[in-house]
């Protein structure tokens, strides 16, 4: 699966798992085609995304976001810290209708994260969340320090459903079901990859660190039966226009020349009347990091397979429709 995610929608490995009497495939950003005595086709959706400027780029995010939430009917939900690529979805939301913000108080080694100001000056409304109190510990990893969180027991009812073989790392945006549940939740996913500067551009979202990011969120959503729209993701086909415009001279005075620089959201927040020291000043990570992932990870894997082990008892898993397009 690693190496899937790391190659991109167009090279991954569809099949995942074989027997003689099972096969199980995934697909990715595609239409699949199932047919009586063939193997499952797929075809690679081809987003429309024409842009070439930063005021029709943000045309098509909004037509999409916009889309993507009169799906569901609801307000949306959009987790928002201070980083910079949730307030720009925020932004974003909320300009096209109603939307809640979902604030997480602090990060894993306790620095406040918490985007509420931001949404009150947008005017949303928000959920408050209160990051568990663990016993942690801080490695280094590459210029950053991580706090690596010790899982006790009774968070293991909770916890497993964001296991996804490698860490827990969403965890850390577990909310009442309430909150989320039937709702197109927006998050500034994928930030670093379409509107930051540190990977280079690839239409296919390759991942050359942090390869699972974003994987362990999969049983929360089916499960609460949200949508999730990642803001930054949206026309990844154009990657390379989308890093053209960042760095074009009409996004200069939205530069700020530092490592840790994203001109585009930053332009969306600030000419949404968001101060520029209120967000995406330093890099934080609120993921979840398990310093004992490997003594839990048996415990969190049995928890997920009694999830469904009903369902391969009853066959519904292999219950598949003849001929599907």
């Amino acid at each position: 699966m690693l190496r899937s995610i790391h190659r991109g929608p167009s090279a991954y490995r569809r099949e995942v798992f074989a027997t003689p009497e099972i096969r199980i495939c995934r697909f990715a950003n595609a239409f699949v085609t199932l047919a009586p005595d063939a193997a499952p086709a797929d075809r690679a959706q081809c987003q429309k995304a024409d842009f070439d400027s930063y005021e029709t780029y943000v045309a098509f995010l909004r037509d999409t976001t916009a889309e993507a939430m009169a799906n569901y009917g609801k307000p949306a939900s959009v987790y928002l810290s201070r980083g910079y690529d949730s307030p720009a979805a925020a932004m974003l939301a909320r300009q096209i209708g109603p939307a809640t913000a979902i604030c997480l108080d602090q990060t894993a080694k306790g620095n406040d994260d918490d985007g509420t100001a931001i949404a009150e000056r947008l005017g949303m409304p928000v959920v408050s969340a209160t990051r568990r109190k663990r016993a942690t510990r801080t490695v280094r990893a590459g210029p950053w320090d991580l706090a690596l969180e010790t899982i006790a027991p009774d968070d293991h009812a909770t916890t497993f459903e964001f296991f996804n073989g490698t860490d827990i790392s969403e965890e850390s945006m577990l909310v009442p079901d309430e909150v989320v549940a039937d709702r197109a939740i927006l998050t500034g996913w994928l930030g670093d990859a379409l509107w930051g500067f540190e990977y280079p551009p690839s239409p296919d979202l390759q991942r050359s660190t942090n390869l699972a990011a974003g994987t362990g969120l999969a049983d929360f959503r089916l499960r609460t039966g949200f949508m999730h729209v990642p803001i930054p993701a949206l026309g990844f086909n154009r990657a390379a226009a989308i890093r053209t415009i960042g760095l074009s001279d009409a996004m200069e005075p939205w530069r700020l020349g530092t490592d840790y620089d994203r001109p585009i959201p930053r332009r969306l927040v600030e000419e949404a009347g968001i101060p520029r020291s209120w967000f995406g000043m330093a890099k934080q990570f609120t993921a979840t990091k398990a310093a004992n992932l490997h003594e839990i990870a048996p415990l969190l894997f049995d928890r997920l397979v009694d999830r469904y082990a009903p369902a391969v008892e009853t066959g519904a898993l292999v219950r598949l429709p003849t001929e599907m397009v």
